[in-house]
């Protein structure tokens, strides 16, 4: 089974000869059932046309879901944000020692555990905070807070001891396990306000705008939960 649509989306109804040139280009195509989608309607004509195909063409036009006489409106409020790492302090542990905090120097070497060297700090940073997990993670401490224009700075834990990487003590050399990066930094966040009009096309009823976040067009990203703790402060 083969179900073709075409859309057709200008200011008038659509007419007979646009409809009658899409029943001919599907003629020749393997459709089993054609869908007319027009924005602003049919002509009687183009209906006629389409009447004509014993069911096996079907015009379908968006309507307004009204509510009397008011258009309904769902709203969507979509978060954006941007921040930038500007420190980071690590609890270390070598062997049976205590939990220790160290502060982070960006140039500071990381070793992996056969004492191999990874590179600086400011990387294994600049790496941690583009990850996926973690941006959304951000979001989600974001979408918690209410006033978020107001939010100017984050911070937050990551353990990584499973990673294995290590930093070299400055008098013995001795490595020490790395099991936490504590990172902080600057955060600007906004919030667009999407009006969703309630639309209904056929039997399906369904919500539609135009916007864009940060210039950008928006787009939908399922949410998952990393581990470790966050913290999203206020000015």
């Amino acid at each position: 089974m083969i179900i073709s649509v075409e859309v057709i989306e200008h200011s008038r109804p659509a007419t007979v000869t646009w409809a009658d040139g899409m029943l001919r280009k599907h003629r020749d195509l393997p459709t089993n059932r054609l869908l007319l989608v027009s924005k602003s309607g049919f002509t009687s004509t183009a209906l006629a046309a389409i009447d004509r195909e014993a069911g096996r063409v079907q015009a379908l036009t968006s309507e307004v879901v009204l509510d009397e006489g008011q258009a309904v409106v769902k709203r969507l409020f979509v978060d954006a944000f941007s921040f930038t790492p500007t420190g980071c302090n690590m609890q270390v542990r070598a062997a049976e020692e205590e939990l220790i905090l160290v502060s982070g120097a960006p140039l500071i070497d990381i070793y992996d555990a056969d004492r191999n060297i990874l590179g600086p700090l400011s990387y294994l940073v600049r790496e941690a905070t583009n990850l996926d997990a973690v941006k959304e993670w951000l979001s989600i401490e974001l979408h918690k807070t209410p006033e978020k224009g107001q939010v100017k700075g984050f911070s937050m834990g990551l353990p990584i001891t499973p990673l294995g990487y290590h930093v070299q003590q400055s008098d013995t050399g001795h490595p020490k396990l790395i099991e936490e990066l504590i990172i902080w930094g600057e955060f600007v966040a906004s919030q667009t306000d999407v009006p969703l009009t309630l639309t209904r096309l056929g039997r399906l009823t369904f919500g539609a705008a135009e916007a864009s976040v940060a210039g950008q067009p928006i787009s939908k990203r399922k949410a998952r939960r990393s581990h470790g703790r966050s913290r999203i402060r206020q000015a």
